[in-house]
């Protein structure tokens, strides 16, 4: 008789026990299941190089050209070029026949403040060699120059190659006043160029 009451209770135990194994089973898969579902669902993200926005792509420098002045007959232009976070260096020229007779070329160092060079706000100091004559063909003004002048580049379009180049400024001629009576001191400067930035 102790055997026939042991057996139903060890009976009961084993169906309990086997009863409950298959929810543990998916409880354990469940708590298991969301990182294994997470990782499959975010993968890392690929950036590709085309992707990259307009404004961290790098520019060397701009090359621009006067409209104004060719309309006139004329060559006026510049090519500047980074040198340094925030500096460029620019070399410039201009030429206009006939009744102007004026022809120059500088080297203009600029300061970017907002370090974006060659875009934006920027001022700077000139050297160069101005040359101007009267309309009789006799030489008005010959020597060398010192000058400052501020401006605002604009780079524009989806790459930003599309270049607006503005600026005005003063330059001081130092010439003979012996040799050249008529020669002005003081000269106006200015810039206005359209190009390409590289």
């Amino acid at each position: 008789m102790g055997t026939d009451r042991i057996e139903p209770f060890s009976f009961r135990n084993n169906s309990m026990k086997a009863s409950f194994r298959p929810f543990v089973f998916a409880l354990a898969g469940a708590i298991a299941a969301p990182p294994v579902f997470a990782q499959d669902t975010q993968p890392a993200p690929v950036r590709l190089s085309f992707e990259q926005p307009a404004a961290a792509r790098a520019h060397s420098g701009i090359a621009t050209i006067n409209p104004f002045a060719v309309i006139l007959g004329g060559v006026n232009g510049d090519v500047e070029v980074n040198i340094g976070t925030g500096t460029t260096g620019a070399l410039s020229a201009s030429w206009f026949p006939d009744d102007l007779n004026y022809t120059a070329a500088d080297f203009t160092f600029r300061y970017y403040p907002g370090e974006r060079n060659p875009k934006g706000f920027s001022i700077g100091a000139s050297i160069g060699y101005l040359s101007t004559e009267h309309d009789d063909g006799t030489d008005e003004a010959k020597g060398p120059t010192i000058g400052f002048i501020g401006g605002y580049n604009w780079l524009l379009g989806k790459s930003e190659r599309l270049a607006i180049a503005t600026g005005l400024g003063l330059k001081r001629l130092i010439a003979d006043s012996d040799k050249y009576p008529d020669a002005p001191e003081v000269v106006p400067s200015g810039r206005l160029g359209i190009g390409l930035s590289f």
